[in-house]
């Protein structure tokens, strides 16, 4: 009985498979050359949308399916819930903002899904989500970026070796 207790509360495979993938898709966005030199905002939202332009550039480079989509959502809100949590959101309206956030992050995954391989549509995309404004002077610069990680993640069978900066 407890090992299939046990059995229940562990990962599976699918998520212990893509938490290598999620952390990598983090650490990139947490380069501080984004910051610094693109331009976005150093705070929670900024974070939160260069991950999920990580991510959504991993997803379309590799095809994901959608299971693999739906897996990968729930890391990012596994994540967002835990963060709230150790930066002191209450208990009461953790629900509120995580639902918010996971609102907000199928937008721009759509967003950028539907931007496919048109450089025009990731800027507009961009400026929209990451800067939250309808054009911004480095939105094209980090479209170019998402465009060329793109392409060097689909050339290297989706492994996580990301272009220069």
């Amino acid at each position: 009985m407890f090992a299939q207790l046990v059995k229940w509360f562990q990962p599976s495979d699918t998520y212990r498979d893509l938490l290598p993938v999620y952390a990598q898709c983090v650490a990139q966005a947490r380069q501080p050359v984004f910051y610094t030199t693109y331009g976005v905002a150093d705070s929670v939202d900024g974070r939160f949308d260069l991950i999920l332009l990580h991510l959504a550039i991993w997803l379309n480079a590799t095809d994901a399916n959608a299971d693999t989509t739906r897996h990968i959502m729930e890391l990012v809100i596994a994540d967002m819930d835990q963060s709230l949590r150790e930066m002191g959101v209450g208990d009461m309206s953790i629900g509120k903002k995580v639902d918010k956030m996971a609102f907000a992050m199928n937008g721009r995954l759509q967003a950028y899904t539907a931007s496919g391989d048109d450089p025009d549509a990731w800027t507009h995309a961009i400026a929209h989500n990451v800067y939250r404004q309808d054009s911004h002077p480095q939105a094209e610069r980090l479209a170019d970026y998402a465009l060329r990680a793109k392409a060097q993640l689909s050339q290297s069978n989706a492994e996580l070796n990301w272009p220069a900066l």
